[in-house]
């Protein structure tokens, strides 16, 4: 991978991106109150793991900065 991904400018307005958005974002708040509950470490570490996939998948409509090589 080369290139990170990102979604294009139409795509950041799509009905299906702000459909997923708004999934992923109802997601990452039961993730967080699952994560605030009372898990052993194995459990602790996996939803830690979803929470920070979650949020990669949010950041994909986030501008990157431009780095000149």
């Amino acid at each position: 991978m080369n290139e990170p991904f990102t979604l294009a400018k139409a795509d950041r307005v799509s009905s299906t991106w702000n459909a997923l958005k708004k999934h992923l974002e109802q997601r990452l708040d039961v993730l967080r109150a699952q994560n605030d509950g009372d898990l052993n470490p194995e459990k602790t570490a996996k939803t830690r793991g979803q929470i920070a996939e979650v949020k990669r998948i949010l950041s994909l409509d986030k501008d990157l900065p431009h780095i000149e090589s």
